[in-house]
């Protein structure tokens, strides 16, 4: 292994795309992300949450439809005699977990709902 500092270089997350002899300055153009750029498209704000709102509530009905599988799991080691409690623990800790994610997704879409609200009645695009 080479212990010759000159070789080892730390990668500077705020010039990433640059080439290593640009300064700072020479990039006047700063990083915008398109997805979240809304200045030059207007109607791009209403796509990218209609497109949010979908695929939060897709991945919301999979993350319920588990739920209901997990419980239902879980409710059936309950009522078998051979099933171990760490079994039936760690069913009740999966079925949890699953009714967490499922209220996080229902948090989420009521969020993005609630903002496009707010920009409806400040008169934002939406």
């Amino acid at each position: 292994m080479n212990a010759d500092p000159s070789h080892a270089r730390q990668f500077d997350f705020r010039f990433a795309g640059r080439r290593p002899e640009e300064s700072p300055g020479e990039s006047a153009m700063p990083f915008v992300s398109a997805r979240t750029d809304t200045r030059a498209f207007p109607d791009t704000r209403a796509f990218d949450t209609e497109s949010c709102l979908r695929t939060l509530e897709s991945r919301y009905r999979s993350a319920l439809s588990r739920a209901v599988a997990a419980k239902a799991r879980y409710l059936a080691l309950t009522g078998s005699p051979s099933a171990t409690p760490p079994t039936i623990e760690r069913a009740q800790r999966r079925w949890q977990l699953l009714q967490l994610q499922r209220k996080a997704f229902a948090r989420r879409m009521a969020a993005i709902e609630g903002s496009e609200r707010d920009g409806i009645a400040a008169g934002g695009p939406g």
